[in-house]
This record gives C-alpha cells, sequence and structure tokens, in this order.
C-alpha cells in the first residue's frame, strides 16, 4: 500500500532521522507561522527542518498543500523527501471521517504535479501519494495518461498507483489502457486488474486471452479466475493447453485460483475438487502439484485423502510431503480426523514427526493416545515433537504424556516440559478447567527447578485445588496459611477431597472454609467451586431455598406495604384467602438456584403491581444475634420472629445483600416472613442469614 513515500537508507535520511531525534526533544512554546513553516523545510539547518516537519502535518490541508507542491521539484534530497512526507501526512489526515470535502481539493491540488510540463521525477514522486487521497468516484484521467508514456518507467509508476488506488474509475482507466499498451505493459495491466477484482472489465479482458502473446493470455486467465465462475473455466484450458515453457506456471495458478474462487464463492465444491485432481494427474510443476494438494486439503473433506496420498507415490515423493503435511493440516472433520490416524503408522518417519504437530494443532482427544504412545519413545526427535503437540493440543489429558517425557528424558527434555506445563497451566487457568488447570499446577510445582516457579505453580493448585494436591498443599503450607486460603478455594478442596473419599479430611477444610465466607462475592466464588453440590449446602450457608408461598394479591407503590393481606406478620399456613375472585391458599416452593433466588412470577403468577408472601421456618441450636441479608426485583419487606427488619418499598433488579440489617434469632424454631412486591417486569427476592461478623450461619430447616 502506498501510505508512505517508499524511504530509502541513504546518508541524506539518516541526517533526518538523526534531526527527527533531536527535534523530538524541542519544546515549542508558541504557533509558527505557516510560511515560516514552509521557508523551514529548506532551511540548511537540520532543527529547523525538523520542526517544519513535525508542525506541518497540523496545519489546515487545503492551505499548506499549494504551498508544498512547488518543493516536490527541489533538486535537494533533504527537501523534496521531507516536502513529499509532510503531503503524505495531510493526504491521510484529509482521508479521516469529516474531511471529503477537503479530499476532493487536496486529490486536485496533487493532481497539478502530473501536469505535462512537470519533470518525471516529479510526477513519480507525487504518484507515491496519490493513492492515499483520491476518492471513490474522482476522476483519475491525468494518471490515466501516463499510461501510455514512452518512459517505461513512467507508465509502470502510473499502473502501479491506480491498482492501489482501487476505486472503479482506476479500473475503468487500466482497462482502457490495454489497447494501446505494448504486450509486457498489457499483461502487467491484467494482473493488476486481476488483484483489484472489479467485475467492470471482465468483457474486455476475456478477449485478451485470444491475443497472440501467451503472456498476455495467462495475465488474462488470472484477470477472470478470481470470479470463481464456470463459465471461464473453457477459456482457462484453452490458456493453459496453449501456454509455453515460460507461461505455463502463470496459466496452471490461474486455472487454480479459478478453482479456489469457485469454493469460496459456494456451490461448485464439487467441480473445484475435480480441478484440483486434473492438476495432480498431469506431470506439472513441483509448484503447482503442491497447490493442488493444498487446494484438496483446504477445501475438501476426507473424500481427497486418498488423492493426496497417491501423489506420494511418484519420484518426487519426497519433496512433496511438505505440501501434503500442509493440507492434512487443514483438512476439518472428525471422520477426516479418524482416516490420518489410520494412515499414521504406514507413514514414512519424517511424516510421522510432521504428522504429530498436526495431531496437537488439532486439538482433538482423538489423537491423545498416539501422542502420549510417542512421548514415551527412544527417538529422542519423536519425544521432542510429541512435547511439542501435547503443548500446542491444550488438552488437559496432554498432561500425562508431558509428564511422561519429563520422567524419562533428559535434562534438556525436562527443561522443555517444565516450559511446556507452564504454557499448558496457562492456557487450562485462562479457560476456567478446573480439573487441567489442578492438574498441570500440580506438575509443573513437581518439576519446577526454582523457588519463583514453585511459588507460580503454587499459586495455580490455591486457585484449582485436586485431591491429587493436597498433600502437596499440607506439605508446603503450615495450618495458618491454610486456613487464610480464600474460602472458595478451601471449598473446592474439601469438596474434591470428599469425593475422592477422603471425608475427614475435606470435612476439616469445609468447617474452616465456611468461617471464611463473609461477602456476597465470596459466597457466589463458593458456588462456583461446589458446583451442583452447591443447592444441598444451602443450609450450611445461611441461605434459604425453600419457602411456603401464597399469592398475589393487589399492590400499589403509593400505599407500600400498609395494607395486610394475610393478617402479617402473624400468618396461619393453613388459611385461605380470596383475592380478585381466586382463593389463594399457602404451597410449598423451593427453588434450584443455590443463592436462593425464589421466582414469584413463576411460582405465583406473572402480574404487575402485585405483592406475594414467603414463609419459612428454622432452628438454631443457640440465641444469636445476626444479619438478615436480602435482595429483591422490586420492593421487600421482611419480618423475623414477628419483628420487622427491613422495608424497602423500591423499584429495582434483584442484587445479593442488598440490604444488610440486624435481627435476633432465638434458641430453637424462629419464623421468617418475606412480603415482596411486583410493579412490572421481574418478580424475585433471595434472602440469607448470616453472624453479626458477616460469617455465615449454618441453621436447620423446619417442615
Amino acid at each position: 500500500m502506498f501510505l508512505q513515500p517508499t524511504w530509502k537508507m541513504n546518508t541524506v535520511n539518516i541526517g533526518l532521522c538523526i534531526s527527527a531525534i533531536v527535534c523530538s526533544l524541542c519544546a515549542f512554546a508558541s504557533a509558527v507561522p505557516l510560511d515560516t513553516l514552509i521557508q523551514g523545510i529548506s532551511s540548511a539547518d537540520p532543527k529547523t527542518q525538523c520542526e517544519a516537519r513535525q508542525l506541518l502535518p497540523r496545519e489546515n490541508p487545503i492551505e499548506a498543500v499549494p504551498k508544498l507542491l512547488p518543493l516536490v521539484g527541489s533538486d535537494n534530497p533533504s527537501v523534496w523527501w521531507t516536502a513529499l512526507a509532510v503531503l503524505s501526512d495531510l493526504a491521510n489526515k484529509v482521508t479521516q471521517p469529516g474531511y471529503n470535502e477537503a479530499q476532493g481539493i487536496v486529490t486536485t491540488q496533487l493532481m497539478t504535479l502530473l501536469d505535462p510540463a512537470q519533470s518525471n521525477d516529479v510526477k513519480i514522486r507525487v504518484l507515491r501519494i496519490l493513492p492515499i487521497v483520491i476518492p471513490e468516484g474522482y476522476d483519475v484521467g491525468p494518471v490515466a495518461a501516463l499510461l501510455t508514456d514512452a518512459d517505461p518507467g513512467l507508465r509502470e509508476k502510473a499502473r502501479e498507483a491506480l491498482e492501489v488506488t482501487g476505486t472503479l474509475h482506476a479500473a475503468e482507466a487500466l482497462c482502457n489502457a490495454l489497447a494501446a499498451a505494448p504486450p509486457d505493459f498489457q499483461a502487467a495491466i491484467l494482473f493488476a486488474l486481476a488483484r483489484m477484482e472489479k467485475t467492470l472489465c471482465l468483457e474486455t479482458v476475456l478477449t485478451y486471452t485470444r491475443s497472440k502473446d501467451a503472456t498476455v493470455r495467462a495475465a488474462a486467465a488470472h484477470a477472470l479466475a478470481w470470479t470463481g465462475n464456470p463459465e471461464y473455466l473453457p477459456t482457462l484450458e484453452s490458456v493453459w493447453k496453449s501456454s509455453d515453457e515460460t507461461t505455463a506456471f502463470d496459466a496452471c495458478d490461474a486455472y487454480l485460483r479459478l478453482a479456489d474462487a469457485m469454493v469460496v464463492s459456494g456451490g461448485k465444491w464439487e467441480l473445484a475438487m475435480s480441478l484440483y485432481r486434473q492438476v495432480l494427474k498431469k506431470d506439472l510443476s513441483l509448484v503447482h502439484r503442491s497447490g493442488a494438494i493444498a487446494g484438496l486439503g483446504r477445501y475438501g473433506d476426507e473424500s481427497v485423502l486418498d488423492d493426496i496420498m497417491n501423489a506420494l507415490k511418484g519420484a518426487d515423493a519426497r519433496e512433496l510431503e511438505p505440501a501434503v503435511l500442509a493440507a492434512f493440516d487443514s483438512l476439518q472433520g472428525a471422520e477426516a480426523g479418524k482416516q490420518l490416524l489410520a494412515l499414521y503408522p504406514n507413514l514414512p518417519d519424517s511424516m510421522k514427526l510432521g504428522m504429530l504437530g498436526i495431531f496437537g494443532r488439532k486439538q482433538d482427544p482423538l489423537f491423545l493416545d498416539t501422542l502420549n504412545s510417542a512421548a514415551k519413545s527412544d527417538d529422542s526427535a519423536f519425544r521432542k515433537a510429541a512435547l511439542a503437540a501435547l503443548g500446542d493440543s491444550q488438552l488437559p489429558g496432554a498432561v500425562q504424556g508431558i509428564v511422561a517425557i519429563g520422567h524419562s528424558g533428559s535434562a534438556e527434555d525436562k527443561a522443555a516440559v517444565t516450559e511446556t506445563l507452564k504454557r499448558m497451566a496457562s492456557v487450562l487457568r485462562a479457560r476456567d478447567d478446573k480439573q487441567g488447570a489442578g492438574k498441570a499446577f500440580l506438575e509443573l510445582y513437581r518439576f519446577a527447578d526454582t523457588d519463583e516457579l514453585r511459588q507460580e505453580a503454587m499459586d495455580g493448585i490455591k486457585q484449582f485445588p485436586i485431591p491429587e494436591a493436597f498433600d502437596v498443599i499440607m506439605q508446603t503450607m503450615n495450618e495458618e496459611e491454610r486456613a487464610n486460603l480464600p474460602p472458595a478455594i478451601l471449598l473446592g478442596l474439601a469438596k474434591t477431597l470428599n469425593d475422592a473419599g477422603r471425608a475427614e479430611d475435606g470435612k476439616k477444610l469445609l468447617e474452616t472454609a465456611l468461617t471464611r465466607i463473609d461477602s456476597a462475592e465470596a459466597l457466589q466464588e463458593a458456588f462456583k467451586y461446589l458446583g451442583p453440590d452447591a443447592l444441598g449446602m444451602a443450609p450450611r450457608l445461611g441461605v434459604i431455598t425453600a419457602w411456603h408461598m401464597v399469592g398475589p394479591f393487589p399492590w400499589d407503590m403509593n400505599k407500600a406495604f400498609s395494607v395486610i393481606n394475610v393478617n402479617e406478620p402473624n400468618v396461619d399456613l393453613n388459611a385461605s384467602y380470596t383475592s380478585d375472585g381466586k382463593t389463594l391458599t399457602w404451597k410449598k416452593v423451593s427453588t434450584g438456584d443455590p443463592g436462593g433466588l425464589i421466582d414469584l412470577a413463576g411460582n405465583l403468577a406473572q402480574a404487575d403491581h402485585v405483592c406475594g408472601y414467603a414463609f419459612a421456618k428454622i432452628s438454631v441450636p443457640e440465641a444469636c444475634d445476626i444479619q438478615v441479608r436480602t435482595g429483591s426485583d422490586d420492593g421487600i419487606k421482611v419480618w423475623v420472629n414477628r419483628q420487622v427488619v427491613t422495608e424497602q418499598n423500591v423499584d429495582r433488579p434483584t442484587k445479593m445483600d442488598s440490604e444488610q440489617n440486624p435481627a435476633k434469632l432465638n434458641a430453637g424454631e424462629n419464623s421468617i416472613l418475606v412480603e415482596c412486591t411486583q410493579n412490572a417486569g421481574g418478580w424475585n427476592f433471595c434472602l440469607r442469614l448470616t453472624k453479626a461478623d458477616g460469617a455465615v450461619l449454618s441453621y436447620t430447616p423446619v417442615e
């Protein structure tokens, strides 16, 4: 892309770079007039020139560009290079949003340097900048006029500029220049049109596939191939058939590009596959046979494997191996994976090593057994390839093979294993794969050879505890350190120990963990570690998940909680009530949410401007001061043992622990009554009990 002038590292530019560094240290106290800055570019003082170079791009482009244009024709390289650099900055500036009008004006100003009276050097210099600024729809006539110039260098620069400009007018100008161009320049234009991929020139391009010049025919074939239109297939086949030694490569390449475009454009997959197969059957260059193999791999399925493998039966099989491996790497689908696995044992060792890398990059458990087996090889090359593949697989099951290499390999192998485990652990941690990350960090700890790495591994073990890590934690951390682990981690480790049959160890950690949960955030994190067991732990965590409920009753936010509906707070669970012509009775309701979120809309009715009631009894062994922590959508009023502890007449979404209000529990049985109001939308609440200091309060539900 012609986004900047093409700088060359000559002595002038080195001097400019040094000047720029010096100038970057300068602070400018006041604005410098535009004319002074323009004069500064021609200054012999590097600092003055540098100041001008830095400040001019801040000027109004419409005013600055005309004053800079004469400097482009300077004989002094330092002057015209600097002027060109500033013009490039200003050209980029007017392509930004909000400069539409200025963009057209600056383009017109720059076009004046293509006037016939200007030297070819000046024209070539400005052609570097014009592609930046020419907008879609702008007349590129001054650039197009250079396509017929007698100077081959100038017309080639004009062709390049139009190609990079990329507008429809630019493509049309190139197309119109074909007729008068000599064959070599016709080919260059056609290749440019191929890269621009504009449909307006296709009919004209088609005529050049019948040119007397083979180079032109091959270039025209390229300018058609990008379309993926099967109607051009006979034409491209004819061009290929009539090519000579110097153009056969480009003609075949166009044929392959047509096949690629057929697949991308859709609906012509089988035809494209047949084209790749035809190329493989011909005695062609290694490059094109490799290209056909690449196409089969990139776009094919398991059905192309035989074609790819047959390509390895020729005399150039060894040279084709990289292309075959690349194709295997591209193949997608479970069936293709199974067939690749079946091919593996019969491949030469040179390909087996490459296949291991492919199996790793597939990141499919299907290949793990093969990778783990290769990790145990006596051949160091296979162990090294297997280790890299296992690391690339990012599969938790790969840790087994990685560790095997570390136990049986050389010191160099062990160092590589440590790095691979570190990378694997990091990936699995980012994926929040608790079991996989825990295993990887544990093995990393065992292989770590520095205190820093051991600490990093231990941090990972703490975050992702697994039963196997319990002994490491017990051996490396004292009781106080273990007690200070985040409560969610302790809960996770307690759970995994219990699952592994180490109930006593698990219970000990569980009791420690429960005393450490003192916030909604800690509780939510604990839910993640407890997983499905979190709901069963609700009473131990102070969360109430089972209630008796009744409703809905009409409710008016202006009246708040003043209307008595169920003789609150003295409720009778055997009572019935009449509301809106319906008889309402208490019913048992429980939630599957470990945080205790109760959906009244789902359990009572979806209605607006109503309220509902929830009642529960709990038991605690001793009288105690507590906190009642609530969240609700919308308002909520709570009685504990018939005493109001909170009353929130609000319209809001539910957030755990929105209120934290003190209350007292009696030894033995206690009652909790909730009234939850509904304006519109969601209708729910959650309630949990904590000790006065915020730690979780364990209770026993009372039926």
